[in-house]
Formats: structure tokens, C-alpha cells, sequence
């Protein structure tokens, strides 16, 4: 049982839960003062980690017991690590994805698209520079998923 609570928390909690709930509170808080709702940030953004936090370490230790507990593995999950990681990657990724572009600034939801009228205004917005972090985020975050799953591929080729 401790090795199964050991690897919970070092494997799964640590590693995924705990390095999204922090950011993940920071900037849902942020979105709250934004809109007026709260007054302040800092309270919020560490009742939402907790929240977070309390949440992930659950599903963490009810994978953790089904894997080293019930089924007698080493490993809380059943698969060898990088095929683990190979899976979790992309995955956490996409949920870093999701934080940035949707909860904060929310750069995906707050895009001038009303501004957007024609190409030569698109162009313009592109040349004051509204567009270009946000852009070039969008371009990042595509070429991360084209340059994971053809590296992917590869190592699966070279690994057989």
C-alpha cells in the first residue's frame, strides 16, 4: 500500500496535477478579476489549486489502487514508461494548450474578430501586431503535434 501511495503521488500527482493546478488557478482567478467578480486574485487562485489539487491526487490514488493494489503491479500504470509518456505528452500538452488559449487572457476567445472585416484588415492587425502572439502561439502549438507523431512514428519504426 505505501509503494502504491508512494508511486501516486511521485508518478501521477506530482508530474501531472500539481504543475497544471497551480497555472490552472492562477488563471481562472485572473479571468474572475477580470470580470469584475472578484476583487482579488491571490485568495481564488489558491482555493482553485486546492480544489485542483485535491481532485487530481483522488484520480491519482484510485489509479494508483486499481494498478499496484488490486492488480499487484509495480508501476501505477499498466504499460512500460515510455510508452507512457509517449501517451501522456501529447495529452498534457493539449491540456497546457487548453489553459493558455482559453482560461486567463484567454487569447483565443478575447481575438478582435469584429476588427477582422477583410484580408486588408487581417493584414493590418498582423503588421501592428495584435495578432502576432497569439499567432505565432497557434502555429507552435500545431507544429509541436506534426513534429511529435512524425517523430513518433519513427521511434515506433526503430523500436520494432
Amino acid at each position: 500500500k505505501l509503494h502504491g501511495a508512494y508511486s501516486a503521488v511521485m508518478t501521477l500527482f506530482f508530474t501531472f496535477v500539481v504543475t497544471a493546478a497551480r497555472p490552472l488557478g492562477m488563471r481562472i482567478a485572473e479571468m474572475f478579476v477580470d470580470s469584475g467578480k472578484v476583487a482579488e486574485e491571490e485568495p481564488l487562485s489558491y482555493i482553485i489549486t486546492a480544489v485542483v489539487c485535491v481532485a487530481g491526487l483522488a484520480v491519482c490514488a484510485a489509479i494508483a489502487k486499481k494498478n499496484t493494489i488490486d492488480r499487484g503491479l509495480a508501476v501505477p500504470v499498466p504499460m512500460r514508461t515510455e510508452e507512457f509518456c509517449m501517451k501522456a505528452a501529447p495529452l498534457y500538452f493539449l491540456a497546457t494548450g487548453i489553459m493558455y488559449f482559453f482560461t486567463g487572457n484567454a487569447y483565443i476567445i478575447k481575438l478582435p474578430f469584429a476588427q477582422i472585416k477583410n484580408p486588408s484588415s487581417l493584414i493590418e492587425m498582423i503588421r501592428d501586431g495584435s495578432l502576432v502572439m497569439t499567432g505565432l502561439m497557434i502555429i507552435s502549438f500545431i507544429l509541436f503535434y506534426v513534429f511529435f507523431f512524425a517523430t513518433k512514428k519513427t521511434a515506433e519504426k526503430s523500436r520494432k
